[in-house]
């Protein structure tokens, strides 16, 4: 049976305010910014779960892992070209088109996984594998080994 560790998910981003009271607070500097996205290292993360105690608006929520679950299916934005490939070809269908604003206030679409499906994912990396503008990435939950 393994081991089940508790650490806060991936910042949502519509909650999130840019009150950067997270950051602030933690002990390890686990949480960073990529574009609109908070990002949680969890190389780093302790779990001791300071930064879901002072977010204003619970934008950070506590969940339970084990050694290889899925934490974030990422798009960088800018560099997702709205092809959709990664909806053709995602085994479980989790990619959904949304509309994205850039630097100079031009929208297009691109396609992300919710964090509310993450752990739908089963981390077989297809998406991965076919995006031709290598903007996929999938974070998964791995132990530091001491």
């Amino acid at each position: 049976m393994s081991k089940e560790f508790y650490r806060p998910k991936q910042v949502e981003i519509g909650l999130c305010v840019n009150c950067e009271r997270c950051y602030a607070v933690c002990p390890t500097k686990s949480i960073s910014y990529k574009g609109t996205q908070r990002l949680i290292d969890y190389k780093k993360c302790r779990g001791c779960l300071i930064c879901v105690t002072v977010c204003p608006r619970n934008a950070i929520s506590v969940d339970v892992f084990k050694e290889n679950d899925i934490l974030s299916v990422d798009v960088i934005a800018e560099k997702c070209s709205g092809c959709g490939t990664c909806v053709q070809k995602c085994p479980q269908r989790l990619f959904q088109e949304v509309q994205y604003v850039n630097k100079e206030n031009k929208s297009k679409k691109v396609f992300i996984v919710p964090t509310s499906k993450y752990y739908l994912c089963q981390g077989c990396e297809v998406c991965v594998e076919n995006c031709p503008e290598k903007a996929i990435s999938i974070q998964k939950f791995k132990l530091e080994k001491k």
